[in-house]
């Protein structure tokens, strides 16, 4: 654990010291498969420290470097807690997703793209469950991440031209 009283020397261990009213800060670095991110390290190490502490955490893109001022208790950390495994989300030509890999609980947009001439018939999830309806008028879709990975798979149809006669099924590729 980090304790508010030592000298402030550093120890080469998974725990380290800092001074009352000290200030401490540490890199986080997530092995292969898992993640963290700002606003979830923010809350465990608010919800860790004294109330009056300052919690700041800045993401460099590949590791996280938190700050902590005003330090006046222990507290400890357990790498279960920091890290979670990512799952990853594969879609089809006409479908993005707002990110490609999430960790369980994140919400995922889904935006459909029809080429012209043709609208949605269906939108599903091999692992999960859409928030919405699918509809032909609705582009944008959410879904809760599972703990799993996620294929999503898109059906369109052939709209009606308005000119006789025509139309028909069909479907553009996946």
């Amino acid at each position: 654990p980090i304790h508010p009283t030592d000298d402030g020397t550093r120890r080469p261990t998974t725990s380290e010291s800092v001074r009352t009213g000290g200030r401490v800060s540490m890199t986080f670095t997530p092995a292969s498969g898992y993640g963290t991110g700002v606003q979830h390290l923010e809350a465990l190490l608010e919800a860790a420290v004294n109330a009056d502490a300052t919690v700041s955490v800045e993401d460099s893109g590949a590791w996280y470097t938190a700050t902590i001022g005003n330090l006046t208790q222990g507290f400890t950390l357990a790498e279960d807690e920091i890290y979670h495994a990512i799952y990853t989300i594969t879609v089809p030509s006409h479908v993005t997703a707002s990110v490609s890999s999430a960790v369980a609980g994140d919400t995922v947009t889904l935006t459909v793209s029809p080429e012209t001439g043709y609208q949605l018939s269906a939108l599903t999830l091999d692992n999960g469950t859409l928030t919405e309806a699918v509809s032909a008028d609705r582009l944008s879709y959410t879904f809760a991440m599972p703990a799993g990975n996620v294929v999503v798979t898109a059906e369109f149809v052939r709209t009606s031209s308005g000119a006789g006669g025509g139309g028909g099924g069909g479907g553009l590729p996946a």
